[in-house]
């Protein structure tokens, strides 16, 4: 039972300022959330600049519906198109890619989401379309119903050059504020009995991964400007937010990439 695939953590690699500006700019993007269990699913949407309450607000609309996913903007398709939309957010993918030896290209295997609009036709040539630029947020312990279940960035085991690469955005939290990234040990043996056979809601991957027991996994802290890199076969999810300590208005913030190594474009 162990952790087969790749995961780098770096710290102390983006500067304070770079952080803030891209943080800020995060407040006045357009966030999703989608409510579970209404009839029928919806969407909700807000930006969080319009008042420190749009979180907060989100919050109650996904606990009048039971459980809902985790707040989300979806940014780009690739790198063409992450530069000419979100420019400052494209200087921080440079910087990342940088500090990582510049051996990626944001053409891993895009995340799937429910919501109303439809990626950008990628300037890479011969890249399908698909969402592999985008920001997280969890701000309940709510999403541990519905979102937060233990799945895989890419379902494909044979593909090993597809990477998730998260940073951090927020520049205070603490380690009461929870809202760790957790990835889970594979478990080829089925020592444990788990193989997503409780996954039954009608969004949860449930493709017979037999899962390992988190003590044997890896932890990772939300640490402030904290890169995490990891091979997206691997088993993880985020756990919530504890709302009941700090400002209710204040939820971890990530930009994820999807991205792949340079020699596997082809």
């Amino acid at each position: 039972m162990n952790i087969p695939y790749k995961v780098e953590v770096f710290d102390n690699q983006i500067d304070a300022d770079m952080l803030k500006k891209v943080f800020e700019y995060a407040q006045n993007l357009t966030w999703h959330q989608q409510l579970i269990h209404s009839t029928p699913n919806q969407l909700t949407e807000y930006r969080p600049v319009d008042g420190s309450g749009a979180w907060v607000d989100a919050k109650r609309k996904f606990i009048e519906s039971v459980a809902a996913g985790m707040h989300r903007s979806p940014l780009a398709s690739d790198e063409g198109t992450l530069e000419r939309d979100h420019f400052l957010i494209y200087l921080l993918w440079k910087k990342i890619n940088k500090i990582l030896g510049s051996r990626y290209e944001i053409a891993g295997y895009p995340e799937g989401m429910f919501h109303p609009g439809v990626p950008p036709d990628p300037l890479t040539p011969n890249l399908v379309p698909g969402w592999r630029v985008y920001l997280n947020a969890t701000h309940s312990p709510l999403v541990w119903n519905s979102m937060g279940y233990v799945h895989r960035d890419n379902p494909n085991l044979q593909d090993d050059s597809s990477v998730t690469i998260l940073c951090v955005l927020n520049d205070e939290w603490y380690p009461s504020w929870a809202g760790e990234f957790m990835i889970f040990p594979e478990d080829p043996e089925g020592t444990t009995g788990d193989h997503q056979q409780f996954h039954r809601k009608k969004n949860q991957q449930r493709r017979d991964f037999h899962i390992g027991w988190a003590d044997r996994g890896q932890m990772i802290s939300p640490v402030p400007g904290r890169v995490i890199v990891y091979d997206g076969r691997c088993l993880h999810k985020t756990l919530p937010r504890q709302c009941n300590t700090g400002p209710e208005d204040t939820p971890s913030i990530r930009v994820a990439f999807r991205a792949r190594l340079k020699d596997n474009l082809g």
